[in-house]
């Protein structure tokens, strides 16, 4: 849901919170991950859920089993909202962005095996994402620009070192990047600000080769498949009111619509299961009595690649949930 919170508005003022704001840390991991099973697979999630002494919710993360069953809180922040994980390969460490108007964007890493929380060096900002192998993360940033509100992005070693841009777009901005399976290409979204439109593209991890898959003016949040062969992102298009989530090729051709039957629905933030056979991902829908809509509701879904087998996982009509991340198969579980 990036494009919905990680606005380049929000990374202006909050990069600026960064740079006046001190270090103090205040969230934590909750006691809950002792409950995680080393060979289990789980999806993790963002959640709505009341602050400690504020009336106003705070986002925090949260993880459950493949069937929606199990929840377990992974951080509680005391006066920050975390957001957009993204799992190591190997299934054991959580990256995530925590942002508050003290501290602005930060990044961390939850060690599930070790039980542990660190922040990563660099203050690094939103929408960071691991390499496959896990050596390097891929981020977006405001923070060469923040008075235009350029987002750009940035390559850094996993341990904070040899922080390099990628893009220099000036007047327009980056963001949800994505390594391929490979680790050799990043798939992103860029948005013109003067059109007010969004594309996907691919590059290098160097930042060459540019290459322009869609031109629709609205599409955003793409994420390749485990193969590297299809890449699913969200978009409004065939005259729809709606945002829906959309399949290609990795090279932009054979655009399709996973879900043609189903719920009227608003579909945001996509997610592969890790051998690639199902997609997660955000679902809006406007419940209805005598006709009429009464209210949105926001869970989390699940369906087969071929749009077949759809299944509501989360039933919380008082609470959201967003940004689903499926945890990678534990080796011990991976097919040979």
């Amino acid at each position: 849901m990036e494009s919905k919170i990680f606005t380049i508005s929000k990374i202006i003022i909050l990069y600026l919170c960064l740079i006046l704001s001190g270090c103090k840390e205040d969230i934590k991991l909750s006691n809950e991950i002792s409950k995680i099973e080393e060979e289990k697979e789980y999806i993790t999630f963002n959640a709505l859920v009341p602050s400690q002494g504020e009336e106003i919710p705070g986002q925090e993360l949260f993880m459950m089993d493949i069937y929606g069953e199990n929840e377990i809180r992974l951080v509680f922040g005391t006066s920050s909202d975390e957001d957009s994980a993204s799992w190591s390969s190997d299934g054991n460490k959580i990256l995530f962005s925590s942002v508050s108007e003290k501290k602005g964007y930060l990044i961390y890493i939850a060690d599930i095996k070790k039980k542990r929380l660190y922040k990563l060096k660099g203050n690094l900002e939103g929408g960071a994402s691991w390499s496959p192998d896990g050596k390097k993360i891929i981020f977006t940033s405001a923070r060469d620009n923040p008075k235009e509100g350029v987002g750009e992005i940035y390559i850094i070693d996993a341990n904070g070192k040899n922080q390099k841009r990628l893009t220099f777009t000036l007047n327009d901005s980056e963001g949800s990047p994505r390594f391929f399976p490979d680790g050799k290409k990043i798939v992103f979204t860029f948005w013109d600000h003067k059109n007010l439109n969004s594309g996907i593209y691919t590059m290098n991890i160097d930042g060459t080769e540019l290459k322009r898959l869609t031109n629709n003016n609205q599409d955003d949040y793409p994420v390749p498949s485990p193969d590297g062969k299809t890449i699913a992102f969200y978009s409004i298009r065939e005259q729809s009111k709606y945002n829906a989530i959309y399949l290609m090729n990795s090279d932009g051709s054979n655009i399709r619509k996973l879900l043609t039957n189903g719920p009227e629905m608003r579909e945001w933030d996509p997610c592969w299961s890790p051998d690639g056979s199902k997609i997660v991902f955000e679902g809006w829908v406007i419940e209805r009595e005598k006709g009429k809509p009464m209210r949105l509701v926001k869970d989390l879904y699940i369906v087969d690649k071929d749009g077949k087998n759809l299944k509501r996982l989360t039933f919380t009509p008082k609470r959201a949930e967003c940004d689903p991340s499926w945890r990678p198969r534990p080796k011990s579980l991976k097919k040979e």
